[in-house]
């Protein structure tokens, strides 16, 4: 049996946070760790988090902008597995013009690549209500590490 751990390199990184479907961000709240898990795309090196515009989450990034954010993947008896961790700096984007362009990744990435306007327009969605009810929580990372580990028989 063999192994080969080693670092990810910067393609590895960009490839695993571009498809990987689920991340986890990485809070402080009341000088205590929280982390939830989040739908979110990977684009032009930031990570891009569709939210609510109340919570806990919300509540913890207007009071510490520092984030961890991390994504993994395993097989079940962990003979595989790739891991990306990043540290940074969130901001809130709560303006239409700025927070479209992310919401439009998000309905290519987990719902139909049609364009933004047209999928608003489907029966019982409602274009203003939803841009007032979300926000863009995106991350610039200031540093990225992915690890990858495999055992070859």
């Amino acid at each position: 049996m063999s192994k080969n751990k080693g670092k990810m390199s910067q393609a590895e990184i960009n490839q695993f946070l571009t498809c990987a479907p689920t991340g986890r961000l990485g809070l402080i709240i009341d000088n205590e760790p929280y982390i939830v898990p989040v739908g979110y795309v990977y684009h032009e090196g930031k990570i891009a988090i569709h939210s609510c515009t109340k919570g806990k989450k919300m509540d913890a990034l207007k009071s510490n902008p520092r984030v961890c954010f991390e994504v993994d993947e395993t097989i079940s008896d962990v003979s595989m597995y790739k891991s990306v961790i990043l540290q940074g700096t969130s901001e809130i984007l709560d303006k239409p013009e700025t927070m479209i362009p992310y919401l439009q990744l998000h309905i290519d990435k987990y719902r139909v690549h049609e364009k933004f306007e047209l999928y608003m327009k489907k029966p019982g969605r409602k274009r203003d209500e939803e841009l007032q009810a979300v926000r863009i929580i995106l991350i610039t990372p200031d540093n990225i590490s992915g690890l990858k580990f495999m055992r070859t028989i």
